[in-house]
């Protein structure tokens, strides 16, 4: 699982759902602050892609989190690697009527089976 910083590692821990590696980027990309690609932890990611299956994207679900993402998705497109994303949309206990056009797009989205 790609985290941001390892105050994400501790809130996925507190869940006891996850059962695997973390990987820390030590940020996320941000153009406007100045930080690229190459001021992240991802040669050290690159080299430990060959030894996994999946990489789990949790990074947050604002621009840099989307933008690196997405960076992280076009490095490993071509590996036969599995990469997913954290699901988004309704915090438990939401009132839609309260939700936002945006969360609730990614709540459809993110449907699951019930």
């Amino acid at each position: 699982m790609v985290v941001s910083d390892s105050k994400d590692v501790f809130a996925i821990e507190k869940t006891k759902t996850f059962h695997g590696n973390y990987h820390v980027l030590n940020g996320l990309i941000d153009f406007s602050k100045g930080i690229e690609p190459k001021d992240l932890n991802f040669d050290k990611l690159t080299n430990r892609v060959k030894d996994i299956k999946e990489i789990i994207i949790a990074t947050n679900s604002n621009v840099e989190g989307e933008l690196t993402a997405q960076y992280i998705k076009s490095l490993y497109k071509d590996l036969d690697l599995t990469i997913s994303r954290l699901g988004y949309g309704l915090p438990v206990g939401a009132d839609l009527k309260y939700a936002d056009q945006l969360t609730l797009t990614k709540a459809v989205e993110n449907r699951q089976k019930y």
